[in-house]
Protein backbone atom coordinates (compact mmCIF):
# COMPACT_ATOMS: atom_id res chain seq x y z
CA UNK A 1 0.00 0.00 0.00
CA UNK A 2 1.23 3.36 -0.94
CA UNK A 3 2.29 5.43 2.15
CA UNK A 4 0.20 9.40 1.99
CA UNK A 5 2.18 11.96 1.17
CA UNK A 6 2.21 14.05 4.85
CA UNK A 7 0.95 17.46 3.90
CA UNK A 8 3.18 20.32 5.52
CA UNK A 9 1.26 23.31 4.29
CA UNK A 10 -1.90 21.55 6.14
CA UNK A 11 -0.07 21.17 9.50
CA UNK A 12 1.43 24.25 9.00
CA UNK A 13 -1.92 26.25 8.36
CA UNK A 14 -3.85 24.59 11.38
CA UNK A 15 -1.12 24.53 13.93
CA UNK A 16 -2.41 26.14 17.53
CA UNK A 17 0.36 28.56 18.49
CA UNK A 18 -1.55 29.20 21.92
CA UNK A 19 0.99 27.58 23.81
CA UNK A 20 4.08 29.17 22.07
CA UNK A 21 2.71 32.45 23.70
CA UNK A 22 1.97 31.36 26.93
CA UNK A 23 5.23 29.70 26.96
CA UNK A 24 7.58 31.48 25.68
CA UNK A 25 5.94 34.63 24.94
CA UNK A 26 7.15 34.36 21.23
CA UNK A 27 5.47 33.29 18.16
CA UNK A 28 7.00 32.21 14.95
CA UNK A 29 4.80 31.27 12.47
CA UNK A 30 5.80 28.68 9.98
CA UNK A 31 3.12 30.45 7.07
CA UNK A 32 4.51 33.57 4.69
CA UNK A 33 2.70 36.37 3.55
CA UNK A 34 2.54 36.73 -0.19
CA UNK A 35 5.78 36.79 -1.38
CA UNK A 36 5.22 39.56 -4.72
CA UNK A 37 3.24 41.87 -2.37
CA UNK A 38 6.11 42.01 0.18
CA UNK A 39 8.78 42.53 -2.55
CA UNK A 40 6.57 45.48 -3.75
CA UNK A 41 6.66 46.90 -0.47
CA UNK A 42 10.76 46.61 -0.74
CA UNK A 43 10.15 48.30 -4.74
CA UNK A 44 8.24 50.89 -3.30
CA UNK A 45 10.82 51.48 -0.42
CA UNK A 46 13.94 51.45 -2.73
CA UNK A 47 11.85 53.96 -5.67
CA UNK A 48 10.97 56.79 -2.78
CA UNK A 49 14.84 56.41 -0.99
CA UNK A 50 17.43 55.25 -3.17
CA UNK A 51 19.58 53.44 -0.49
CA UNK A 52 23.09 53.36 -0.28
CA UNK A 53 26.46 55.55 1.61
CA UNK A 54 24.72 58.59 0.65
CA UNK A 55 22.08 58.63 3.03
CA UNK A 56 24.82 59.82 5.92
CA UNK A 57 25.26 63.50 6.95
CA UNK A 58 28.86 64.68 6.67
CA UNK A 59 30.46 64.59 10.03
CA UNK A 60 30.60 68.51 9.20
CA UNK A 61 26.90 68.72 8.39
CA UNK A 62 26.14 66.76 12.13
CA UNK A 63 28.26 68.80 13.99
CA UNK A 64 26.70 72.24 12.65
CA UNK A 65 23.78 70.76 15.15
CA UNK A 66 25.38 68.70 17.64
CA UNK A 67 22.09 69.19 19.58
CA UNK A 68 20.12 66.99 17.00
CA UNK A 69 17.87 63.71 18.30
CA UNK A 70 16.72 61.16 16.45
CA UNK A 71 13.69 61.40 14.53
CA UNK A 72 11.78 58.76 13.89
CA UNK A 73 8.63 57.94 12.31
CA UNK A 74 5.53 58.84 14.38
CA UNK A 75 2.15 57.55 14.44
CA UNK A 76 0.60 59.91 12.86
CA UNK A 77 3.44 61.79 10.93
CA UNK A 78 6.65 61.20 9.44
CA UNK A 79 6.04 57.89 8.59
CA UNK A 80 6.18 55.91 5.40
CA UNK A 81 4.27 53.09 6.07
CA UNK A 82 1.37 55.41 6.57
CA UNK A 83 1.75 56.23 2.78
CA UNK A 84 1.39 52.32 1.64
CA UNK A 85 -1.78 50.36 1.17
CA UNK A 86 -1.18 47.30 3.79
CA UNK A 87 -4.30 45.47 3.63
CA UNK A 88 -2.70 42.26 2.53
CA UNK A 89 -1.27 42.39 6.03
CA UNK A 90 -3.68 44.04 8.04
CA UNK A 91 -6.99 42.52 6.55
CA UNK A 92 -5.53 39.31 6.47
CA UNK A 93 -7.96 36.60 7.92
CA UNK A 94 -5.29 34.18 9.26
CA UNK A 95 -3.56 37.46 10.99
CA UNK A 96 -6.75 39.01 11.99
CA UNK A 97 -7.48 34.95 13.77
CA UNK A 98 -4.04 35.17 15.51
CA UNK A 99 -4.51 38.94 16.92
CA UNK A 100 -8.10 38.51 17.99
CA UNK A 101 -6.76 35.50 20.23
CA UNK A 102 -3.92 36.78 21.49
CA UNK A 103 -5.40 40.60 22.57
CA UNK A 104 -9.13 40.36 22.24
CA UNK A 105 -11.85 41.13 19.61
CA UNK A 106 -11.05 44.87 19.83
CA UNK A 107 -7.30 45.00 19.29
CA UNK A 108 -5.67 48.15 18.23
CA UNK A 109 -2.71 49.15 16.18
CA UNK A 110 -0.60 51.72 17.93
CA UNK A 111 2.41 52.63 15.52
CA UNK A 112 3.64 50.74 12.25
CA UNK A 113 6.84 51.74 10.71
CA UNK A 114 9.88 49.94 8.31
CA UNK A 115 12.98 49.27 10.28
CA UNK A 116 16.38 48.90 8.52
CA UNK A 117 19.05 47.27 9.81
CA UNK A 118 22.07 49.16 7.97
CA UNK A 119 25.20 47.10 6.25
CA UNK A 120 28.20 47.69 8.03
CA UNK A 121 30.26 48.77 5.13
CA UNK A 122 27.32 51.83 4.56
CA UNK A 123 28.17 53.15 7.65
CA UNK A 124 30.72 55.88 7.90
CA UNK A 125 33.93 55.63 10.04
CA UNK A 126 32.92 58.85 11.72
CA UNK A 127 29.73 57.75 12.55
CA UNK A 128 31.16 54.22 13.89
CA UNK A 129 33.12 56.34 16.03
CA UNK A 130 30.24 58.31 17.65
CA UNK A 131 28.56 55.09 18.36
CA UNK A 132 31.00 52.68 19.02
CA UNK A 133 30.17 53.23 23.18
CA UNK A 134 26.71 53.63 22.64
CA UNK A 135 24.21 51.37 23.90
CA UNK A 136 21.30 51.65 21.54
CA UNK A 137 22.53 52.90 18.54
CA UNK A 138 19.67 54.55 16.72
CA UNK A 139 21.42 55.87 13.84
CA UNK A 140 18.31 58.84 12.76
CA UNK A 141 19.81 61.43 14.21
CA UNK A 142 23.09 61.01 11.59
CA UNK A 143 20.74 60.29 8.45
CA UNK A 144 19.57 63.40 6.32
CA UNK A 145 16.35 64.66 7.15
CA UNK A 146 14.69 63.24 3.65
CA UNK A 147 15.50 59.77 5.37
CA UNK A 148 13.95 60.06 8.42
CA UNK A 149 10.73 58.34 7.87
CA UNK A 150 11.90 55.01 8.46
CA UNK A 151 13.85 54.17 11.59
CA UNK A 152 17.89 53.40 11.01
CA UNK A 153 19.73 50.87 13.32
CA UNK A 154 23.48 49.04 13.55
CA UNK A 155 22.15 46.32 15.57
CA UNK A 156 19.93 47.02 18.94
CA UNK A 157 20.77 44.94 21.98
CA UNK A 158 18.47 42.93 24.38
CA UNK A 159 15.28 45.54 25.38
CA UNK A 160 11.70 45.05 25.74
CA UNK A 161 8.91 47.01 23.68
CA UNK A 162 7.54 48.11 26.64
CA UNK A 163 10.54 50.90 27.40
CA UNK A 164 8.51 53.06 24.78
CA UNK A 165 5.54 53.26 27.47
CA UNK A 166 7.03 54.24 31.03
CA UNK A 167 4.42 54.71 33.34
CA UNK A 168 1.60 53.34 31.05
CA UNK A 169 -0.25 50.65 31.37
CA UNK A 170 -0.68 48.60 28.19
CA UNK A 171 -0.56 44.81 27.39
CA UNK A 172 0.30 44.64 23.66
CA UNK A 173 2.34 42.30 21.19
CA UNK A 174 5.05 43.32 18.46
CA UNK A 175 4.21 42.01 14.70
CA UNK A 176 7.67 42.02 13.04
CA UNK A 177 7.36 40.98 8.75
CA UNK A 178 10.46 40.26 7.15
CA UNK A 179 10.58 42.11 3.81
CA UNK A 180 13.64 40.34 2.16
CA UNK A 181 15.38 37.23 3.55
CA UNK A 182 17.29 36.88 6.36
CA UNK A 183 19.86 35.06 7.44
CA UNK A 184 22.65 34.94 10.33
CA UNK A 185 25.39 37.22 8.33
CA UNK A 186 22.27 40.23 7.69
CA UNK A 187 20.60 41.27 11.62
CA UNK A 188 18.29 38.59 12.52
CA UNK A 189 16.01 39.00 15.56
CA UNK A 190 17.59 37.52 18.51
CA UNK A 191 14.67 36.70 21.20
CA UNK A 192 15.23 35.55 24.52
CA UNK A 193 11.95 33.23 25.37
CA UNK A 194 10.10 32.87 28.77
CA UNK A 195 12.30 36.05 29.82
CA UNK A 196 8.75 38.35 30.26
CA UNK A 197 8.50 36.41 33.77
CA UNK A 198 10.70 38.51 35.56
CA UNK A 199 8.24 41.52 34.32
CA UNK A 200 9.11 45.10 33.22
CA UNK A 201 12.51 45.74 33.79
CA UNK A 202 14.86 49.03 32.91
CA UNK A 203 17.16 49.82 30.01
CA UNK A 204 19.45 47.87 29.29
CA UNK A 205 19.45 44.88 31.27
CA UNK A 206 21.74 42.65 33.10
CA UNK A 207 22.23 39.78 31.04
CA UNK A 208 25.37 37.05 30.66
CA UNK A 209 26.34 34.95 28.43
CA UNK A 210 25.89 30.80 28.98
CA UNK A 211 27.07 28.23 26.79
CA UNK A 212 24.58 26.68 24.44
CA UNK A 213 22.55 30.19 23.06
CA UNK A 214 21.53 30.27 26.84
CA UNK A 215 21.82 33.70 29.37
CA UNK A 216 21.30 34.71 32.82
CA UNK A 217 19.60 37.00 33.30
CA UNK A 218 17.52 37.85 36.36
CA UNK A 219 19.52 35.15 37.93
CA UNK A 220 17.24 32.65 36.56
CA UNK A 221 18.57 31.00 32.81
CA UNK A 222 16.53 31.31 29.42
CA UNK A 223 17.33 30.42 26.33
CA UNK A 224 18.09 32.61 22.91
CA UNK A 225 15.93 32.06 19.63
CA UNK A 226 17.85 33.30 16.53
CA UNK A 227 15.06 34.00 14.04
CA UNK A 228 16.29 33.91 10.61
CA UNK A 229 13.35 33.74 7.67
CA UNK A 230 12.53 33.96 4.40
CA UNK A 231 10.27 37.46 2.32
CA UNK A 232 7.31 37.38 3.79
CA UNK A 233 8.04 35.53 7.44
CA UNK A 234 6.80 37.06 10.44
CA UNK A 235 6.86 36.71 14.12
CA UNK A 236 4.75 38.29 17.42
CA UNK A 237 6.09 38.37 20.54
CA UNK A 238 4.76 40.28 23.82
CA UNK A 239 5.86 43.21 24.96
CA UNK A 240 8.44 42.42 27.71
CA UNK A 241 10.34 39.36 25.83
CA UNK A 242 14.15 40.72 25.80
CA UNK A 243 15.00 40.57 21.42
CA UNK A 244 17.90 42.69 19.82
CA UNK A 245 19.67 42.35 16.53
CA UNK A 246 23.49 41.80 15.80
CA UNK A 247 24.68 44.00 13.15
CA UNK A 248 24.39 43.86 9.44
CA UNK A 249 27.56 41.93 8.10
CA UNK A 250 26.07 41.76 4.56
CA UNK A 251 25.81 43.50 1.47
CA UNK A 252 22.14 44.74 1.14
CA UNK A 253 19.69 46.19 4.23
CA UNK A 254 17.76 43.92 6.52
CA UNK A 255 14.10 45.88 5.80
CA UNK A 256 11.29 44.54 8.36
CA UNK A 257 8.22 46.17 8.97
CA UNK A 258 7.14 46.45 12.69
CA UNK A 259 4.38 46.68 14.17
CA UNK A 260 2.71 47.51 17.97
CA UNK A 261 -0.71 46.39 18.41
CA UNK A 262 -2.73 46.64 21.59
CA UNK A 263 -4.92 44.47 24.09
CA UNK A 264 -8.56 46.92 24.54
CA UNK A 265 -8.06 46.39 28.26
CA UNK A 266 -5.30 46.33 30.83
CA UNK A 267 -7.70 44.44 33.33
CA UNK A 268 -8.65 41.68 30.77
CA UNK A 269 -8.61 37.91 31.90
CA UNK A 270 -9.87 35.86 29.17
CA UNK A 271 -7.21 36.60 26.22
CA UNK A 272 -3.62 34.55 25.53
CA UNK A 273 -2.17 38.09 26.90
CA UNK A 274 -3.74 38.16 29.70
CA UNK A 275 -2.65 34.31 30.78
CA UNK A 276 1.14 35.12 29.99
CA UNK A 277 0.66 38.26 32.20
CA UNK A 278 -0.53 36.13 35.37
CA UNK A 279 2.81 34.04 34.62
CA UNK A 280 4.66 36.96 35.26
CA UNK A 281 6.44 37.80 38.66
CA UNK A 282 7.87 41.15 38.50
CA UNK A 283 6.17 44.54 37.99
CA UNK A 284 3.77 44.94 34.84
CA UNK A 285 4.61 48.36 33.88
CA UNK A 286 7.39 50.33 34.09
CA UNK A 287 8.38 53.68 36.42
CA UNK A 288 11.51 54.14 34.86
CA UNK A 289 12.03 52.93 31.31
CA UNK A 290 16.29 53.34 31.08
CA UNK A 291 19.03 54.32 32.69
CA UNK A 292 21.52 54.52 29.48
CA UNK A 293 19.60 57.99 28.08
CA UNK A 294 18.05 61.12 30.11
CA UNK A 295 14.17 60.26 29.95
CA UNK A 296 14.02 64.27 29.66
CA UNK A 297 15.98 64.96 26.52
CA UNK A 298 17.42 61.42 25.32
CA UNK A 299 20.43 62.32 25.77
CA UNK A 300 23.33 59.38 26.44
CA UNK A 301 24.50 59.65 29.98
CA UNK A 302 25.59 56.08 30.43
CA UNK A 303 28.08 54.34 27.66
CA UNK A 304 28.92 51.17 26.64
CA UNK A 305 32.12 49.22 28.49
CA UNK A 306 34.98 48.35 27.23
CA UNK A 307 34.99 44.95 24.95
CA UNK A 308 30.86 44.57 25.66
CA UNK A 309 29.22 43.22 22.35
CA UNK A 310 26.85 45.16 20.81
CA UNK A 311 24.39 42.22 21.23
CA UNK A 312 24.76 40.51 24.42
CA UNK A 313 25.15 36.64 23.64
CA UNK A 314 25.37 37.54 20.29
CA UNK A 315 26.82 34.11 18.79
Amino acid sequence: MKKKKYNYNNHYNNYNYNDDFINTGVIAFKRKLDKKACKKIIQAIRKKYKFGKHMFKTEKEFNQNTSAIAVNPAVKSNNFALKLNLDFIEKNKYIKKNLKELLGKKYKIMLKKFVVQMPEHWIPLWVKNKIKNVINPNLNKYILPEYQQLTYFRGVDFHQDLIEHKMEKVKFITFYIYLNKISKNNSPLNIIERSFEPGAQKFPHPLKKLKNNKVLYMNKVFKRRILTGDTGHFFMWSCLNLHGAGENNSKIPRISLRYKIRSNSFKSKTNLIDKLFEKISGPKFLKKARTDVSEKNFREIKFRQKNESILLGQA
